[in-house]
């Protein structure tokens, strides 16, 4: 049985994921689910008799796995305490990729001004389209890249002068 630390939405999550027959369970209070591998990228989960298909994706020590068109990051726990995405989540004044991927739209330019939340960029990902929000309010002073550019998770797509 390992132990893990899952970041949804911000929200902690302590599972115990145990291997089983035909892939694995994962247990956190009293909800479990099956973690049922299909190939190397896709899988099935199993959640109170509900089946939801998903898939993931591994860079840098994080897997990225993608349920029902909603992102998640999954590292074991001790990687969570030096993680560069935890600083991420903590700067507003920055905007990032969640998953390494390709551009495929730019929704501002410099000068524009946004809001907390707002969509700024799609990143294409394991052959998904992702959205990038803002974490804070601002001017954008800068975009970095420009559609079909690859980007990764430790370079800032835009740069924001935040709202005071």
């Amino acid at each position: 049985m390992s132990n893990f630390e899952f970041i949804i939405f911000a929200e902690k999550f302590n599972p115990s994921v145990s291997k089983k027959e035909k892939g694995y369970e994962a247990a956190t209070g009293d909800s479990c689910l099956e973690i049922i591998p299909i190939d190397k990228n896709n899988f099935e989960l199993l959640i109170n008799g509900k089946s939801l298909s998903g898939t993931v994706a591994y860079d840098r020590g994080v897997y990225y796995v993608e349920i029902d068109s909603h992102l998640f990051e999954v590292k074991e726990a001790e990687q969570f305490q030096s993680s560069s995405s935890n600083i991420h989540m903590a700067e507003k004044d920055n905007i990032y990729a969640h998953m390494p991927g390709k551009i495929v739209k730019l929704m501002v330019e410099v000068g524009d001004e946004v809001k907390e939340n707002q969509p700024v960029a799609i990143v294409e990902a394991m052959k998904m389209e992702n959205q990038v929000v803002s974490l804070g309010s601002g001017k954008v002073i800068a975009v970095n890249f420009v559609e079909g550019d690859q980007v990764d998770t430790d370079s800032p797509i835009i740069e924001l002068d935040l709202q005071e």
